[in-house]
């Protein structure tokens, strides 16, 4: 029964990797963003060790080089084995990618145990979401960062389970390779201090259970995460412990990258929120050869009706179902709400310095944002189920989430040879 539970994900990471590979053959090299410079990283650390230092070189090529370093030690034995063929990077790339699908169905399992078709609708939307899978067929570090970032959800939603075996220990230690991995992890720091906090209120003393939950998360995850810090503001110096300073000072004098006070001269308060709005929205969905190949404006109008749509299903399933929630699945929600609204706060207080309306800096909440849209797909169904006899018999919700899963197979198809080849290749 346990192996027959498990079958939808190994169809879907079978599917992803295939779709992966067909994106991987599609996308042109250089073509996803900032390809170039994060295989120049690799490359440094790879021929001259860990790590390199972000500096003027000319032309400006290595400015990725403030990164935590993770994932280019990770690729840096591949690449001097390959002598850096790009291919084999991307595909390492792909691979290390999956594990966020096991993430996501391992957080379900945990949040709604008795359920499944929540696992495969989440974990469906997260492995064929269109610019994902353009992302992660690139060289750079945000598929190992959104598998860490569903891995960190995971533990957070086991250890709230009662009689959970998850020890706080894990927790830290995994929160402290999301601090080496990269900055856009750095929000979910909170929702693993909330778990925390809603973990021990549980307990006969709750101030004690905190404090002792909380040492034990934040000692490793500091002293992992410290040694990124210690060396940075060692070289960059104090407090520039996430080389956020020069890097800022780099990118205003060198690259030209726009600021949020350029925008708005240019564009006006309404025109910079209208941009980082739609261009987030878009780009969230597929954007793609470094934000320059858009799809049809008819795709997102669509889109935005489904998300609507969506909207209203969530609601009708919070308000018919809340009651059914025990207090761990609640305390999981939160977590999950927490996670979101820490990158997403996260996203817009970086737009506030830099325009970067690139939806993928969401995806560390991309468990949250599935989840989301998954219960939306479900209220219709739940809706339905509840005041027609004909759905009571007929109308499965694993079917639905498999046809949701489906129909995200279908999108992916459609954006890349519709889309990505017409325009890329």
């Amino acid at each position: 029964m346990l192996r027959l539970a498990i079958l939808p994900l190994w169809m879907i990471v079978t599917a992803y990797l295939v779709l992966g590979s067909l994106y991987l053959s599609a996308t042109p090299h250089g073509r996803t963003p900032d390809e170039r410079a994060h295989v120049r990283t690799i490359e440094q650390i790879a021929l001259n060790g860990c790590c390199p230092v972000l500096e003027v070189r000319e032309p400006w090529v290595d400015y990725e080089d403030h990164q935590p370093p993770l994932y280019y030690l990770l690729l840096a034995p591949l690449y001097r084995a390959t002598n850096g063929d790009l291919d084999a990077l991307r595909t390492a790339t792909l691979v290390l990618g999956s594990g966020a699908l096991f993430g996501a169905w391992s957080a379900m399992r945990a949040l709604f145990p008795n359920q499944l078709w929540v696992a495969i609708g989440v974990t469906g939307f997260v492995a064929f979401l269109p610019q994902r899978l353009g992302m992660v067929v690139g060289v750079n570090n945000d598929a190992l960062a959104e598998t860490l970032a569903a891995a960190l959800m995971a533990l957070c939603l086991w250890w709230l389970r009662p009689n959970s075996y998850v020890q706080p220990l894990w927790i830290g230690v995994l929160l402290g390779v999301c601090f080496v991995t990269k900055l856009t992890l750095y929000p979910l720091a909170a929702a693993v201090g909330v778990a925390i906090f809603l973990r021990a209120r549980r307990a006969e003393q709750p101030w004690r259970a905190f404090a002792s939950s909380a040492l034990a998360v934040s000692v490793p995850a500091a002293l992992i995460g410290g040694t990124f810090w210690l060396r940075n503001v060692v070289i960059y110096g104090f407090p520039d412990f996430l080389a956020q300073q020069r890097h800022d000072a780099l990118a205003l004098s060198l690259s030209g990258q726009p600021t949020m006070a350029q925008w708005i001269e240019r564009r006006g308060v309404s025109g910079w929120l209208e941009d980082l709005i739609g261009t987030t929205f878009q780009s969230f969905w597929g954007q793609f050869g470094e934000m320059a190949v858009p799809m049809h404006p008819f795709t997102y109008r669509v889109l935005h009706v489904l998300t609507a749509l969506a909207c209203i299903g969530t609601l009708y399933t919070f308000l018919s179902r809340a009651r059914r929630l025990s207090r761990e699945q609640w305390d999981s929600l939160v977590v999950l709400g927490v996670a979101l609204l820490g990158v997403a706060g996260a996203f817009f207080y970086y737009n506030l310095k830099f325009v970067q309306f690139q939806g993928r800096y969401l995806y560390p909440a991309l468990v949250s944002i599935a989840l989301f849209y998954v219960s939306g797909a479900a209220g219709f169904g739940l809706f339905l189920r509840d005041h027609t006899a004909v759905a009571r018999r007929f109308l499965s919700l694993t079917a639905l989430s498999a046809a949701l899963s489906g129909a995200m197979v279908v999108f992916a198809l459609y954006a890349l040879y519709r889309v990505l080849i017409p325009f890329l290749v």
